[in-house]
């Protein structure tokens, strides 16, 4: 046995107690653990999020508010957005990916399983329905407890997958939808986009902010400050940097 091969097979218990003693909802924090253990992103990148995430609560799920952290993997690499954090915890977990579009979901064969209510308060959403298994794709994988609930009611065994939904644009352009609301021109060849409407964007602060108390605020004042921004690839956050950056 190699001392290579003897280190490799030491890690593995290891981590498969860390994996079996979460429980619960996902945590950020625990997260980006993980993704520094397996090398994902660097010390100083995770010491960064912590400094940035530490000081406030967020309601944003902990692979959403990861996912706009603005991460990569390794440098130059490639972005760790939402989505490539669902496929990389899906494979932690020994669970299988899927990628869904909510709006093709079967109401009916939803509601069979579980009301909209339940599905939404677990993060969780019937897939596939058989005879004797019902798939049910998750964003928690840590919090099923209510598994053998859905199990008693259909009398089948279920089967977690996880998953992440699909953007706008892109139902639009595989022919899911005839029209989809973006908040930023498309990017995608073939597609048209026409303005529609007018929307605005505020600065929200604290009462007792040293912000709160101007009467004008400038990109180049706002620029020093920390700000909750949408995850990339969103149009908001596409409109707020073009705006930041032609107004330095």
């Amino acid at each position: 046995m190699s001392t290579a091969g003897a280190t490799a097979r030491a890690e593995r218990p290891a981590r498969a107690a860390a994996m079996g003693a979460q429980r619960g909802p996902l945590d950020w924090r625990v997260l980006l653990d993980w993704l520094r253990e397996d090398g994902f992103v660097s010390s100083a990148d995770a010491e960064r999020v912590v400094q940035r995430f530490g000081a406030g609560h967020s309601s944003l799920h902990a692979l959403v508010r990861l996912g706009g952290a603005g991460l990569q993997r390794g440098s130059g690499g490639k972005p760790l957005d939402t989505e490539a954090l669902t496929e990389w915890l899906a494979a932690r977990c020994g669970l299988p990916y899927l990628r869904i579009d909510p709006l093709r979901a079967d109401v009916g064969r939803v509601a069979d399983v579980m009301s909209v209510h339940y599905a939404e308060s677990r993060r969780a959403l019937p897939v596939t329905v058989t005879a004797g298994e019902v798939t049910i794709a998750t964003a928690e994988p840590f919090d099923v407890g209510w598994v053998p609930e859905i199990e008693a009611h259909t009398r089948r065994s279920v089967r977690l997958v996880v998953a992440n939904s699909e953007s706008i644009e892109g139902q639009v352009a595989e022919h899911m939808l005839d029209v989809g609301l973006i908040e930023a021109p498309a990017k995608i060849a073939g597609l048209s986009s026409e303005i529609c409407c007018d929307d605005e964007l505020l600065v929200i602060c604290a009462p007792d902010d040293s912000l709160a108390k101007l009467d004008v605020l400038t990109p180049k004042l706002l620029a020093d400050y920390e700000y909750i921004s949408r995850e990339p690839g969103s149009g908001t956050r596409a409109v707020i940097d073009a705006y930041f950056k032609q107004n330095k």
